[in-house]
């Protein structure tokens, strides 16, 4: 922690604009006692992280960049192993106090024969990234992925009635049974984002602005609670911060200045 106290080098603080004189438009930092930079992270909590969070996605309309990881001499995959794609993200179940999406998990339904099946179930880690060009932000989930056994399940819980079975069944032909369906449930582990919101038309800042620039191009990260807790117990207790009710938390951050 710091603040604007004896620690101060510069006035304003995180990385809002401040105007000086001659019309020269600078962003000024305040900095800790022991020397590192306060950032536009400070003082963001997880709820407000998890908002910015929901429109991005929003804003995407649910579509993103899905990273697999493969085997070139098994699977297809092309040089270093990665492929990627576009993809429609749904996620399972909504937060009861917020009504948005839960983060946590979803699920992925596509063909069996196509190559990010074969490839998640030799190697399960997967990523999905959003870009927002409205706001400049980004939103990467970082995420395991397990094959659902059960396909009459899957289905059913993906297309609930008669109409959208109908519908999914131009994409999947013979439904849950017909060998075209698989489906896999994705646990998501970790959060990273940076949204800028920076308005086209004026050029200033909103109040979704999630951002650590010029000085460390750091994304916000969130972990799951659980995996949170378990790592400040075997390790440190300082080394995540203290959860929310949203069973996300945000990850300490130490001071470092990394540039990514």
């Amino acid at each position: 922690g710091g603040g604007s106290g004896s620690g101060s080098r510069s006035g304003g603080g995180g990385a809002d604009s401040s105007s000086t004189g001659g019309g020269d438009d600078r962003i000024l930092y305040q900095f800790r006692e022991d020397g590192h930079p306060l950032t536009a992270h400070d003082g963001v909590t997880v709820e407000h992280a998890l908002s910015v969070a929901q429109k991005i996605i929003q804003n995407c309309r649910s579509q993103a960049v899905l990273t697999t990881h493969g085997d070139p001499a098994t699977d297809g995959a092309p040089g270093p192993g990665l492929t990627t794609r576009v993809v429609g993200v749904r996620f399972d179940a909504k937060d009861e106090r917020t009504g948005h999406a839960d983060l946590r998990r979803l699920t992925l339904t596509t063909n069996p024969q196509t190559r990010k099946a074969a490839q998640l179930r030799a190697n399960g880690g997967l990523s999905f990234c959003f870009f927002d060009t409205r706001s400049e932000g980004y939103l990467v989930l970082y995420a395991r992925a397990a094959i659902v056994e059960d396909h009459q399940a899957a289905w059913d819980d993906r297309y609930p009635n008669a109409a959208m079975s109908r519908r999914a069944e131009g994409m999947f032909p013979g439904g849950a049974t017909g060998g075209n369906f698989a489906a896999f449930r994705v646990d998501v582990e970790r959060i990273e984002m940076i949204n800028h919101d920076v308005s086209e038309e004026t050029g200033q800042r909103g109040p979704m602005v999630i951002a650590d620039h010029p000085v460390g191009w750091r994304p916000l990260v969130l972990v799951r609670a659980e995996q949170g807790h378990q790592r400040a117990t075997q390790q440190q207790p300082t080394t995540a911060a203290a959860t929310s009710t949203t069973g996300w938390m945000l990850e300490e951050d130490d001071g470092r200045v990394m540039v990514l």
